[in-house]
């Protein structure tokens, strides 16, 4: 289920805060601190995902995650200065992680970079039912020349109705503060979190899922539930090592409260449509007697044939139908076809997208490792090959200083290349593969999956296509019970029972009669029965032993709705004497 996140916060010196330890916390990148002279080293066991986005005016240092933070902490000089901007947003889990980050990506560089501020983002992927993105922002906006503008705000006296500079009570001039930059305004995070929703929810239907996020509190959607508070990596991994805390108790209050609201509102629902099915069932009993009433006085004739009259919202829905079939009869079975042709559609789908969620986060790693370990291998043999040549200018002592030098630059470079090797060996096994033509294949297909999948996804069609194709279903049931209710008027409670297969095939027999000019208003389903015994006497003509089979059918059919609708009368009240003496009566079908 997509979940809305959005949160911002300051990075603050005044509260003992540094940008550079915050980055290096957030990115799991080692970096050293210049006023503190302290190197900051948080490793995480999933390595996150980074970028660094800027202005195109900003200066080259910004993508040098150390520069960036040590120039930021030396700009922001105060002792109580605001260092950093902090947005954490929860990824939607219906995405995969290539388009989380793309979804990502085109939110930071429209909302925060076009209007001037440098973006660090790290993607979590600790825990994979919570991927989520921390987003420090630059406070300060560069000049178009690339230098850090000098001020972010100026003061204004306040000024009396006289034009006078007003006083405090202490009597020293009033001032306001006067923003001149115009990122702290409430309203603009107000606007980045309806934005949040927006982005997010597009990116959603463009890959065919029903799920949306809302940047509302529950109060302003008018729901009863109250909204959890987000717990954090840190909390997540407490409560999973069965730590209880503060905040993990405060959502499971919550969301005990919330379940015991919606029960509440389910049993308000159930008794909301008790009384609305009661109030049906009076006017439809009122509707009976007028309409058996009217039935009385028709003239035979008027009865002859059935004509279901369809709305524009019938026409509306076979007219769509007959695209999804493409030429194919509108029928029950063409219908039902078409309908497994599209499960069998989705399911190829879903197997492709699992795939990809599977092979691509191993893909983007391997691709990096192995440029390293292609570099590694280039600079080796560079190396190796300097030793072997060394330069002719060079006197014995230097030459022997020259090839340790080397020796040692190989030794470390062989250690990098073992671990490399050593960090690309399980995630080959993964992907059944042993060497690096064999991964370029693989990512070549996880490639051309991948822009199956997310490029040309089918999900909106066959959502579509579903949606239409259960109309017609439930249309073509509608009009098949409408036409068995008209041919059979007597048996109103067994047609109640009836298999669609059993319904659908009664209207196209009652049809049949109807155009071959035989009487179509039967006295009841006793005369299919009787239909059955005088085909199956002539069985000798194809075409009549064929019309006995499908009679067979019906028959026993009928025979089990009769048997489910005298269980249900029988169920609903214990019959007296009398009424078992009467039940003796009823006709058994195919006597």
């Amino acid at each position: 289920m997509a979940i809305y996140h959005f949160s911002v916060q300051a990075i603050s010196r005044g509260k003992g805060q540094s940008s550079v330890a915050s980055a290096s916390y957030r990115s799991g990148e080692k970096l050293f601190d210049e006023q503190s002279g302290e190197t900051k080293n948080y490793q995480r066991e999933v390595e996150p995902e980074t970028m660094i986005l800027a202005p195109e005016h900003a200066p080259d240092f910004v993508y040098d995650r150390q520069q960036l933070w040590n120039e930021v902490e030396r700009i922001e000089s105060n002792s109580n200065s605001r260092l950093a901007r902090e947005v954490n947003v929860a990824l939607p889990v219906e995405l995969s992680p290539g388009d989380q980050k793309d979804l990502l990506k085109k939110y930071v560089q429209d909302n925060f970079v076009d209007r001037g501020m440098v973006a660090d983002v790290a993607i979590h992927r600790d825990d994979e039912k919570n991927p989520h993105a921390h987003i420090m922002l630059t406070i300060r906006p560069f000049e178009k020349d690339g230098s850090w503008q000098q001020q972010k705000s100026r003061k204004e006296y306040i000024l009396d109705e006289n034009g006078e500079k007003s006083l405090n009570k202490n009597g020293n001039p009033r001032t306001r503060k006067i923003d001149l930059v115009g990122w702290d305004k409430k309203e603009l995070v107000s606007e980045w979190r309806k934005e949040w929703s927006n982005y997010t929810n597009k990116e959603l239907e463009r890959v065919g899922t029903s799920e949306r996020i809302d940047h509302r509190s529950h109060k302003d959607r008018g729901l009863e539930t109250l909204p959890t508070r987000h717990e954090g990596h840190a909390v997540r991994e407490m409560e999973k090592r069965g730590v209880e805390t503060e905040l993990g108790s405060y959502n499971r209050n919550i969301q005990a409260y919330n379940e015991a609201v919606l029960d509440l509102k389910d049993h308000k629902q159930e008794l909301n449509n008790l009384v609305k099915t009661q109030e049906e069932l009076e006017h439809s009993d009122t509707d009976k007697t007028t309409k058996n009433d009217k039935e009385k006085e028709a003239p035979p004739q008027e009865k002859e044939k059935f004509k279901y009259k369809f709305t524009e919202t019938d026409k509306d829905i076979i007219a769509k139908t007959k695209e999804i079939l493409k030429g194919k009869e509108f029928g029950i079975d063409t219908v039902q076809e078409r309908l497994e042709q599209i499960n069998r559609w989705e399911q190829s789908f879903k197997n492709k997208r699992e795939e990809v969620y599977t092979k691509d986060p191993i893909v983007r790693k391997l691709e990096t490792d192995i440029k390293s370990m292609e570099f590694t291998k280039k600079e080796l043999e560079s190396k190796k090959e300097e030793l072997a040549n060394p330069p002719k200018t060079l006197n014995l002592l230097k030459i022997k200083d020259y090839k340790e030098n080397l020796k040692d630059e190989i030794s470390k470079l062989e250690g990098q290349l073992k671990h490399i090797e050593k960090r690309i060996a399980p995630e080959f096994k993964k992907l059944g593969i042993q060497t690096v033509d064999e991964f370029k294949e693989v990512k070549s297909q996880v490639e051309k999956l991948h822009h199956e999948v997310y490029k040309n996804n089918p999900m909106r069609a066959i959502n579509y296509q579903r949606d239409i194709l259960h109309k017609a279903e439930n249309l073509i049931n509608q009009i098949s019970k409408s036409g068995v209710e008209y041919y059979f008027p007597n048996d109103k409670k067994i047609i109640d029972h009836l298999d669609k297969e059993t319904s659908n095939t009664i209207l196209a027999f009652s049809k049949a009669l109807s155009d071959s000019n035989r009487p179509t208003r039967l006295s009841g389903f006793e005369s299919v029965s009787k239909e059955f015994e005088r085909h199956a006497e002539q069985s000798n003509d194809p075409e009549t032993k064929k019309t006995a089979g499908l009679l067979g059918q019906l028959v026993a059919g009928i025979e089990k709705a009769q048997k489910q609708s005298e269980n249900e009368k029988s169920n609903t009240k214990k019959p007296s004497k009398t009424r078992q003496k009467s039940k003796q009566n009823v006709l058994e079908l195919g006597e």
